[in-house]
Order: C-alpha cells, then structure tokens, then sequence
C-alpha cells in the first residue's frame, strides 16, 4: 500500500501517539491490556477490578477504562459505556487536563452507540474524539516549530 506524504505524516504522528501511551502506562496496565488483544475479557476484567480495588498507585481513570473495554469485549455494552464515562470524567477534571486521554472513552463510547445503530448519536462522540486529536496534533506541530524557531535564533558562544 502506497501513502501520501500526509498520510504518511499522520502515521508517524499516531504511531508516536501510540508509543507515547503506552510510554505513560504502568507495566500492571499493560498487562492486562495484554489480555484484551488475546481475548481474555473475563481475565482482563477481573485483573483490572482487582487493580482498582487494591491499588493505589495506578491511573484509577485508565483501569475504568480497560474494564469497560473488557466489558465491551464481553458484549455487555451497556456497564461498557458506563466504566467508558467514568473514566473520561477524572481525565477532563485533572490538573492539567487529560483531553487527549478522554478521546479514546469518547470514541469507543462512539463504537457502542454505532453498534446500536444510533448513528447520529455516535457520529457526535466519533467527531468530538477526532477534534481532540486533531487539535492536540496541530498544538504539538505548533510547539514543535516554536521550538525549532527558538533553537535556530539561539547564537552559541564558542
């Protein structure tokens, strides 16, 4: 498959997004997101319930939403969308606030709602997810050339 150099840029640019979330996720997290890729719904469920009972040191927004994944994964939409809520509420009231994290909730709140064949409804968390990471991705291009500005002005004493 050939890519334009635009897609290509937003390859890249999801790839480190990617890359960059996982870099934030704890290696317990990551595990239990290993369950979900296997198919493990019941295990990755109890593992993150557990999680979030005992622990104290995890991301409780993070494992609110890796149990509504594993519900989802289940068919049980419905206590799906709900952990999918819970966990995009901590992300938006945080200091600073964790848009780009409340976009994944948003869009598999997006999924459920298609799934249902309430199609209007879900286009409008889809669009609201892709607004995020749209803007979240011209924000770090605007930085990123800022800084590139910055670095170029900056005379260097030899």
């Amino acid at each position: 498959m050939k890519l334009s150099n635009e897609e290509q840029k937003i390859t890249k640019h999801y790839l480190e997004m990617v890359q960059k979330q996982a870099e934030k996720l704890s290696v317990s997290i990551l595990f239990g997101r290993l369950l979900l890729k296997l198919g493990k719904y019941n295990n990755s469920l109890r593992y993150f319930e557990q999680l979030l009972k005992e622990s104290q040191d995890e991301d409780r927004a993070w494992l609110e939403f890796y149990i509504g994944r594993a519900y989802q994964g289940k068919g049980e939409s419905d206590k799906a969308r709900k952990y999918y809520e819970l966990a995009c509420n901590p992300m938006k009231k945080s200091d600073p606030p964790r848009i780009l994290d409340c976009s994944d909730p948003l869009s598999k709140i997006g999924d459920i709602l298609h799934e249902r064949k309430y199609l209007d409804e879900a286009l409008k968390y889809y669009q609201w997810a892709l607004e995020i990471r749209r803007d979240t991705f011209y924000f770090l291009q605007e930085i990123k050339a800022n800084r590139r500005v910055r670095w170029q002005q900056t005379e260097i004493e030899i």
